[in-house]
């Protein structure tokens, strides 16, 4: 493989595996219809008897579809919201960009190699490659979230926000009492079982195609 090729395969395996990451995270981490779901299995209404519109109301505002929040949340929820926010927007660009590169380096590759199986040689190593990584990634991830869940949950937030503006008061401040500790493992290893199970695949869509190219070739 030359050099060229290895970097279409390297930017391909890279964009692939955002792709199922990215694209997890946002489909899944903000569905209103099983957040709701799980605020009712926690009994949230007994202290938040408005949840399911709070609920639309923020993910509406997280998405891009409402700029104004609810008056029952103060101006430090409404600023952390604010980067939440803008962190999603982040997220969506980032996903834009990899589905991108993964269609163009695609279709580079398909116009610049000839032959059949060098096509599936290409490919079926690039899923392979992709899925592995992406699978030990979202493999350690799914372990923090349900062994060590609140560590893992501050190191995120540590990283994303400014130390202060993400720990809220339960007994002053809606956030806490909309949304406890439970929604946000039970969203976290639901994505994390998505990436599982897409970079599973990959993986073995790969590993079989490589295997019948090689079948065929012996």
């Amino acid at each position: 493989m030359n050099p060229t090729t290895r970097f279409l395969g390297v930017a391909l395996a890279i964009s692939l595996s955002a792709v199922i990451f990215l694209g997890s995270v946002i489909f899944l981490g903000f569905d209103e219809s099983h957040i709701n779901k799980k605020l009712n299995e926690l009994e949230i209404g007994k202290n938040v008897p408005n949840y399911k519109f709070l609920n639309r109301n923020v993910l509406e505002f997280l998405n891009g579809k409402n700029g104004v929040l609810s008056p029952e949340f103060n101006d430090r929820e409404k600023s952390h919201l604010e980067d939440v926010r803008r962190l999603f927007s982040m997220s969506k660009v980032l996903l834009l960009i990899s589905i991108g590169i993964f269609c163009a380096v695609s279709v580079i590759f398909l116009k610049k190699m000839n032959g059949k199986y060098n096509r599936k040689i290409f490919f079926g190593k690039t899923l392979l490659h992709a899925g592995v990584a992406t699978l030990a990634f979202s493999f350690v991830i799914y372990i923090l979230m349900n062994f060590n869940f609140g560590s893992s949950f501050d190191v995120f937030h540590r990283i994303f926000f400014k130390e202060g503006t993400y720990l809220f008061n339960p007994e002053t401040e809606m956030l806490t009492r909309l949304y406890p500790e439970e929604i946000f493992q039970n969203l976290a290893a639901r994505i994390s079982a998505s990436i599982l199970i897409l970079s599973s695949a990959a993986t073995i869509i790969g590993y079989y195609t490589l295997k019948s190219k090689a079948a065929k070739s012996s």
